[in-house]
């Protein structure tokens, strides 16, 4: 147990690519870990199971003409990187926020994508969150934990913990800072283990009220066996697999390789107990509040031009009601503007805002975000104190559905709303 995680990795902790590209980083063993803990050393392996070697382009270049030595370079970019954690990891309870971590870890300097950075801060916006959250919010409420695979900073953990309905709720992720991350800012009543999903889970038999996979079963290596692992850990429970890549649809997710045709996923799923839907139409029945298993199945052929499907095995399993009218997945949690909008101006009524994509990345993987956030938008005050007095009231509903507000756990981001909260005074 480190810092309150788990750590049931049989290979080293490390920095993990998301796309299958191997360690950024390798960090310590499992015994190594242990040692540390033994000698009391709780610090250190935390440390040991964060850093990550920081990269600059001047020392890169002076390696390449033999000017600087390759393990100089690994040794100093670990010490800077080190010398941040500690910082970071020392004002962790005096104002540190998820989007610190997000920066932190995602930088140009860090190996890992930069272009994370945004994904993390915006995911509750994001079309690929709203189709998930189309299903998702149908697990019934049970005493038994939701499991998450690939659970990333525990934004789907966030809205299981938090909504109405609360539900236990359980994220594996083999990158530890993100277990770490998701367990101290974004989800803290749920609980995050640091371990591998390409190996069999650890997990007692039917111990899970369900499973969600989301955004990351087409890169996984051993799908078969995390199928098989699911449906031993929850038996005839529904199990979710959001936004799989077809194959068949370019550029491939990820690079190298990893994603099937959707009849391959269909039998890996079993045909006569999965449905599939495109993700084209699961954020548009979020948005319309239409239960998707309604629907009539598309027919295969017909997802022969659609890059990102969803699986549900066992969808009987799932409640056919979703979120009470008056309730938003995507505004569970503290209300905060929206993090794609910016404001642009005020006058004494009024904000006025705008949506502009940060990074061209954004703009490909997330283009379908223009069909329901306002490019330029404008909040009423009076509507907006109204919404910030009172979440669960119409204005708060209203702004939330306007994906003008957004709900956010405690500790995520920068408010920028804070004057106009209640007890603020101008």
């Amino acid at each position: 147990m480190i810092d309150d995680v788990p750590v049931l990795m049989k290979g080293r902790v490390g920095v993990f690519s998301h796309w299958n590209d191997g360690a950024l980083h390798t960090g310590p063993s499992a015994p190594e870990l242990v040692a540390a803990l033994e000698r009391g050393a709780t610090g250190e392996a935390l440390l040991d199971c964060l850093v990550f070697p920081r990269k600059y382009p001047l020392q890169g270049r002076l390696s390449r003409a033999g000017l600087w030595p390759s393990s100089l370079s690994a040794k100093v970019g670990l010490a800077q990187t080190r010398s941040g954690l500690r910082r970071l990891i020392a004002g962790s309870t005096d104002g540190v926020l998820a989007q610190d971590l997000f920066n932190f870890f995602h930088s140009r300097r860090s190996g890992n994508n930069p272009y994370l950075a945004e994904y993390f801060l915006n995911r509750f916006v994001m079309p690929r969150y709203l189709s998930a959250m189309s299903l998702v919010q149908r697990f019934g409420a049970d005493d038994k934990p939701v499991l998450d695979i690939a659970c990333g900073y525990g934004h789907i953990e966030h809205y299981l913990t938090r909504r109405r309905r609360s539900t236990p709720a359980i994220g594996i992720d083999f990158n530890f800072f993100q277990a770490w991350g998701a367990r101290h800012w974004v989800a803290p009543d749920a609980w995050f283990v640091c371990c591998d999903a390409g190996a069999r889970l650890p997990l007692k038999a039917d111990s899970c009220a369900g499973a969600v996979c989301s955004d990351a079963f087409m890169c996984l290596p051993d799908k078969k066996l995390l199928v098989d692992e699911v449906e031993r850990v929850a038996p005839g429970r529904p199990a979710i697999f959001a936004r799989v890549g077809n194959k068949g649809v370019g550029p491939p997710n990820p690079p190298h390789g990893g994603e099937l045709q959707p009849g391959e996923y269909w039998d890996l799923f079993g045909r006569d107990r999965s449905r599939y839907f495109p993700d084209a139409l699961l954020w548009k029945d979020y948005l319309i509040r239409r239960n998707p298993l309604e629907r009539e199945p598309v027919p295969l052929a017909d997802l022969r031009w659609e890059k990102y499907l969803s699986f549900v095995k066992n969808p009987q399993a799932l409640s056919p009601q979703g979120e009470e009218e008056g309730v938003w997945c995507h505004g569970v949690g503290r209300l905060a503007l929206n993090s794609v909008l910016s404001i642009t101006a005020e006058d004494p009524d009024a904000l006025a805002t705008e949506f502009m994509y940060r990074t061209i990345w954004g703009a490909y993987e997330d283009a379908d975000m223009m069909g329901y956030t306002e490019r330029r938008g404008r909040i009423d005050k009076g509507e907006l104190r109204q919404a910030l007095a009172d979440p669960d009231g119409e204005a708060a509903f209203r702004l939330v559905g306007r994906f003008a507000l957004v709900g956010v756990p405690e500790r995520y981001s920068r408010d920028r709303l804070g004057e106009y909260r209640p007890g603020e005074v101008r």
